[in-house]
């Protein structure tokens, strides 16, 4: 098994799941993904299953949000995946077999305001999945989604500390509220190892559903979300925050 980082320091967080081998990555970087998809191959011959879980997230609303946040929230949750897939897909496909979990998140299944490049980073790369699992299809490689709610992971802490404090704006009084909403979420969230569990679920059973989602707050929200009319959910999602 490999595991693979941006900082290899931070092996220490792996649970210890068995051997496993960690290794650099910068999914934004195709000389990086390449070298690593080199070192794989050499010493084990084959790539069974690709885990996606690289991703960033930043609060903001759509029209002051930085222009090189945006960029770099797509550029790693969506182009990332990709340069993952691309890589893996030969060996994958000339052997007949092969396993692709891309984690998304509930907000590529519901509108996420204030996240709204998150929201739609994972929504691109939900959609995208769902093609490509018709695509390589007749090669004996199967794609599925993992959409996880709100677990508690570090992904608030790196993001604040990435965006720094939010400036005066027209948005900045409620961005302010929503990140404290985010970042309670996060903290509250449940145990991240029910993640890691169902990822392993979903890359070895015999026939995995293309979606599954994480958490019961994740379940009634997306349910809400396809039963409210969007004027109702907004409300909702209003007053969860406190706006």
């Amino acid at each position: 098994m490999w595991a693979t980082m941006r900082r290899t320091t931070d092996r220490d967080d792996l649970p210890q799941r068995g051997d496993i081998t960690v290794h650099p990555l910068d999914v934004n970087d195709d000389a990086s993904v390449a070298a690593c998809i080199d070192a794989v191959l050499a010493r084990d011959g084959q790539i069974d299953v690709l885990v996606n879980n690289a991703g960033v997230g930043f609060i903001g609303a759509v029209e002051t949000f930085p222009w090189e946040l945006a960029r770099t929230t797509m550029e790693t949750n969506f182009w990332g995946a990709i340069r993952m897939i691309r890589a893996v897909l030969p060996d994958m496909r000339s052997r007949g077999a092969g396993r692709i979990v891309n984690v998304t998140s509930v907000a590529g299944l519901i509108p996420a305001s204030y996240n709204a490049y998150y929201s739609a980073s994972k929504v691109a790369l939900d959609y995208l999945s769902e093609a490509l699992a018709w695509e390589v299809a007749d090669f004996g490689i199967k794609v599925a989604l993992v959409e996880p709610g709100f677990y508690a992971t570090a992904i608030t802490d790196k993001s604040i500390a990435t965006q720094g404090d939010i400036p005066d704006g027209p948005y900045a009084e409620i961005e302010r509220q929503v990140r404290d909403f985010y970042a309670k979420g996060v903290a509250d969230g449940g145990n991240p190892g029910e993640v890691a569990d169902t990822i392993v679920e979903v890359a070895t059973i015999d026939d995995p559903p293309m979606r599954t989602i994480c958490g019961p707050e994740a379940e009634m929200l997306v349910q809400g979300y396809r039963t409210m009319s969007s004027a109702e959910f907004a409300a909702i999602g209003k007053a969860l925050m406190g706006i």
